[in-house]
């Protein structure tokens, strides 16, 4: 395990040195990016080393380390489709920013401690793990592209992209929640759990992001009031889904 946090750490020094090459001038620009994919290829390997050391146990708390290097891929997809573009330039900055927050507070506060999940051959509990860090990056971003809204930066790519991360954040988040249950009623016999805080966030979660499709497709409001409530969903997500996986504050380095 150690191997590995030395991977995350090194993914996390690489999205805080990409966010400060995003200020430089725009020929040293793509000194920025590269850090984001160096990032985004540490990350990933984080997450998939994690999973294969705990199986054939479920890796748990999860959802706070392994959002980042979700949405660093969809940053580094973005930056590859619009290497060009002053409003993705603002965007990776602000991602990348929130990649390296998520990442270094998951760190500082880590929860790698649990009791052991009993061994499933049932599928259900890997796609709910992968849906819930798609949905989570997914709103997060639509976060992100909300603050460009907010910005007055209002071109029709912005918006369609905020309404894109949003639904498709919906979309994965959803289907997470039915895995979930799925899983809780094939090993326990009910399709809820209700004593399990996380459970209730994340379906409170979700009810906040179905009011905000509403409010959003109905457009009676500016987009500037619609981007707010979707940006103020990052709150949302770290408060009730990620705050309460976090652990006990432990340094980085150990003296």
């Amino acid at each position: 395990m150690d191997e590995l946090r030395i991977i995350l750490s090194t993914a996390t020094f690489f999205w805080g040195v990409g966010f400060l090459f995003s200020f430089t001038p725009r020929n040293l620009r793509l000194l920025s990016r590269i850090c984001l994919y160096v990032a985004t290829l540490c990350g990933v390997a984080y997450v998939m080393g994690r999973y294969w050391l705990t199986l054939p146990m479920m890796p748990m708390f999860m959802g706070a380390v392994g959002v980042a290097p979700v949405m660093s891929v969809f940053l580094s997809i973005a930056s590859l489709r619009q290497r060009h573009c002053a409003n993705t330039d603002t965007y990776l900055r602000y991602g990348m920013a929130l990649c390296f927050a998520m990442s270094m507070t998951a760190q500082l506060f880590p929860k790698d401690f649990y009791l052991p999940f009993l061994k499933t051959a049932l599928v259900y509990p890997h796609v709910m793990l992968a849906t819930s860090l798609l949905g989570r990056a997914c709103l997060m971003l639509a976060g992100v592209w909300a603050i460009l809204v907010m910005t007055k930066k209002l071109d029709h790519d912005v918006r369609d992209n905020m309404s894109k991360m949003l639904i498709w954040g919906v979309a994965f988040w959803t289907v997470s929640l039915f895995a979930g249950e799925m899983w809780c009623y094939a090993g326990w016999g009910v399709p809820i759990v209700w004593e399990d805080a996380t459970i209730i966030t994340a379906m409170a979660t979700w009810f906040y992001y179905i009011a905000v499709i509403h409010l959003h497709l109905m457009a009676k409001w500016s987009h500037k009031v619609r981007a707010g409530f979707i940006s103020f969903g990052i709150i949302i997500i770290v408060v009730f889904n990620c705050i309460i996986e976090f652990g006990p504050y432990r340094p980085l380095f150990r003296l």
